[in-house]
């Protein structure tokens, strides 16, 4: 029972770090890699985290199950209502710089959130560069 137990733990745990991330991928319309996978997935989490926190619900697996779903099926409802462009006969061919320009293309209407994000998180490092939970232990 234990080896199941430990199988079913490490399947979750590659559920959760790699299929949001791929779900948002499709739904971005960008290349769905490992590592994009990955990166998408650490944006799940934290915002699933976030929210959980903002709703004043306790963090454990189920709810934190519950968000990674929620981001993954809403994920897949945009990435199916837009239609899969993953096609490597569109892409092959295009040059890097034009897969690029197609890529933030894509943001459309998400351009300003993401601008402001950015420009949320490079004002946040210039202002408070060492600034977190442990502070006052090392710096004080």
């Amino acid at each position: 029972m234990d080896a199941f137990a430990t199988l079913a733990s490490f399947a979750l745990l590659l559920a959760g770090l790699l299929l949001p991330g791929a779900m948002l991928m499709r739904a971005l319309r960008v290349p769905v890699t490992v590592a994009t996978c990955f990166v998408g997935s650490a944006v799940a989490l934290y915002v699933s985290v976030l929210a959980l926190q903002i709703c004043g619900v306790p963090i454990s697996l189920a709810t934190m199950a519950a968000g990674l779903a929620l981001i993954s099926a809403v994920a897949a409802g945009v990435s199916a209502c837009r239609g899969s462009t993953n096609d490597p006969e569109r892409r092959a061919g295009t040059p890097a710089a034009t897969q690029m320009r197609t890529a933030w293309n894509l943001f459309g209407g998400w351009t300003p959130l993401y601008a402001l994000f950015w420009i949320a998180v490079l004002l946040r490092v210039w202002h408070a560069p060492l600034n977190g939970p442990d502070i006052e232990f090392r710096w004080g």
